[in-house]
């Protein structure tokens, strides 16, 4: 007799994400992030602050020959606030590809793709450990998280310590497997990787990665109330990770007697209380305290509804027994995945010096519990879900989002369509090609909502994919489409190419820079030739050292002492009727300011003294 239940029988329940195509599919949405992140890879140039002092770090390494200690381009200043790993892989890329965006940006991007892969194969875990196949969306969930996609082509720190972290996670599940089934040798296998892991994580940014790590297995052994998570043979994992980086901390330690102190202590422990903890490189990213909770909703976008909606109650007995649930139905490994993903926001909430890519290491965690929420959804409504802790109700929330999101996401397209058509003065000319991809966009959302009611078995993972792809399409466009203005406006590229016409040697001038002109991002790209016939001579088996002129960073031009125009320099200002410019030119009779070139928000003169 049919059932008289307003809901499908289990057996009627579409169960595409538990069929062999499932993973074709997932596949084919993986191949198409990682195929549109690759080609916009070197499409915009590198602009931002950081992009520009990583990658003109890296450069000094070939161009002064010396790998041991990174510099700052052409003050002669060690930079020492991070270990230089990061410099060394981009210097590396460099010996590979020559020096260009694209090949400083292959680090993080080659750091983002293992990231994927490292949280599918936790997600494999999972399912081995609970015999549910309910974590395959996972990686498609990471690889497409707004952040995560966009910073997976920038020059930063910060991908490879979500990297090490969640490869230390992977390392530590199998460690908790090998105690289960009392294997000495793959005990021993599973701690020296996780000692390899936190090397490489600290040789990249110091002791954040063992403690990013670290964190989670505490609030794991405080909710459990029992230190078995903790208990590792730490003493090979410190002894292995110390021995491989001790001697090129006590190499710089040598010939910088205050290393040690500023790296340890202000770089990890007074930035994150004191606005003004002595910051040698520039100054902190000071923000109320919390701020890092709206990173964590904002940069796990799409996806973050999802997460979040299924745990809403409107009562505190519904937290109550939501936490009861919790804490009883779930199993170990799901407890650790959600101490991983609280760890770092609750770890920066009091910190006032934070950037949003301190929260990436959470995201792998975050996108293995989503993986598991929204496969869910495609079972059946009659039973309590996520390992018994949330209800069918609860679940049935991500179900709901799984409709309305797509439709959502199409009116956001038509927005950003009528934008284009209101104001395409503000867009690049290829403002069609954006309004055409948009509308394409917003048909599929609408398809796909209008699909919705038909309860075939595409439609749903249709829409996942939908969801998954809306954001990398989106940046990527973003990339593709409005290089050439992010160029103008944050980079001095365009200058340079023009001002290379006049002047080719200007790279080995000294630079001053009036107002707020990007001094980074004029380094990295007027030294990018010079590392080039660095790296041609080094083939030849020629090249030497190349230590730069020292440049005089003056605050204001008609102020300048007269002594620092004993030789030709060249001032870049940001607007071309920068008032310095102006005054010195009414002001400075001992000084010839002629304008060299000028090309959007830039402008570049050549100061000499009469």
């Amino acid at each position: 007799m049919p059932s008289s239940s307003s809901h499908p029988e289990p057996s009627e329940i579409p169960t595409f994400f538990t069929e062999a195509k499932a993973s074709l599919y997932v596949k084919l949405l993986l191949g198409i992030c990682f195929i549109l992140r690759l080609v916009s890879l070197g499409t915009a140039p590198l602009f931002d602050t950081t992009e520009t002092r990583y990658a003109n770090i890296a450069q000094q390494l070939i161009l002064r020959q010396d790998w041991l200690v990174p510099y700052m381009p052409l003050v002669h200043k060690p930079f020492l606030g991070k270990p230089p790993l990061t410099f060394w892989l981009i210097g590396i890329c460099y010996e590979l590809f020559g020096c260009t965006d694209w090949s400083s940006r292959i680090p993080n991007f080659l750091e983002g793709l293992l990231t994927v892969v490292f949280t599918a194969l936790i997600a494999k875990k999972i399912t081995q450990q609970t015999g549910k196949k309910t974590d395959g969306l996972a990686p498609l969930i990471l690889a497409s998280a707004g952040l995560f996609f966009a910073l997976s082509a920038t020059v930063s720190m910060d991908m490879l310590v979500c990297l090490t972290v969640t490869a230390s996670m992977w390392a530590y599940l199998h460690i908790q497997q090998a105690k289960s089934d009392q294997s000495p040798k793959a005990l021993f296998l599973y701690e020296s990787l996780l000692a390899v892991i936190s090397t490489i994580g600290f040789m990249n940014k110091g002791p954040i990665s063992l403690i990013a790590f670290v964190g989670p297995l505490v609030l794991l052994a405080l909710w459990q109330r029992s230190w078995k998570p903790l208990q590792l043979r730490w003493w090979w994992v410190l002894l292995v990770t110390l021995g491989i980086n001790a001697p090129w901390f006590i190499a710089v330690q040598q010939k910088h007697q205050w290393f040690w102190s500023y790296f340890f202590i202000n770089e990890h422990i007074l930035r994150f209380i004191s606005p003004n903890y002595g910051d040698l490189y520039g100054s902190g990213h000071h923000f109320p305290y919390g701020t890092i909770w709206l990173y964590v909703t904002g940069g796990f976008l799409p996806w973050t509804p999802f997460l979040i909606v299924p745990f809403l109650g409107k009562t505190v007995g519904h937290f109550k027994g939501l936490w009861h649930r919790l804490n009883t139905q779930t199993s170990t490994t799901t407890k650790l995945i959600i101490c991983w993903a609280l760890f770092a926001p609750l770890f920066f909430t009091m910190a006032k010096s934070i950037v949003v890519t301190y929260i990436l290491s959470s995201l792998p965690a975050m996108a293995l519990l989503t993986g598991q929420l929204l496969a869910e959804t495609f079972k059946a409504r009659h039973a309590p879900h996520f390992e018994n802790a949330l209800t069918t109700t609860e679940i049935a929330r991500a179900n709901g989002l799984l409709s309305w999101l797509p439709f959502l996401l199409a009116i956001a397209c038509v927005g950003c369509l009528g934008y284009t058509l209101i104001a395409p003065s503000t867009l690049p000319t290829n403002t069609l090609a954006i309004g055409y991809s948009l509308v394409a966009i917003g048909l599929l959302s609408l398809l796909s909502f209008k699909a919705f009611q038909s309860k075939k078995a595409w439609v749903k993972p249709f829409q996942v994919g939908l969801i998954a792809l809306f954001p990398v399409l989106g940046i990527t466009i973003f990339y593709l489409c409005f290089s050439t203005a992010l160029a103008y406006k944050k980079s001095v590229r365009p200058l340079l190419v023009e001002l290379a016409k006049q002047r080719p040697d200007f790279a080995k001038q000294p630079a001053l820079f009036l107002g707020s002109a990007p001094s980074f991002s004029w380094f990295y790209y007027g030294q990018e030739a010079l590392v080039n016939q660095q790296l041609a001579l080094e083939k030849q088996g020629l090249a030497k050292p190349l230590i730069l002129p020292e440049y005089d960073n003056t605050p204001t031009l008609p102020a300048a002492s007269a002594t620092v125009f004993n030789q030709p320099v060249v001032a870049i200002v940001l607007n071309p009727n920068e008032p310095q410019i102006l005054v010195a030119q009414k002001t400075r009779q001992d000084l010839t300011i002629r304008l060299l070139a000028k090309e959007g928000y830039y402008a570049a003169y050549l100061v000499t003294r009469k």
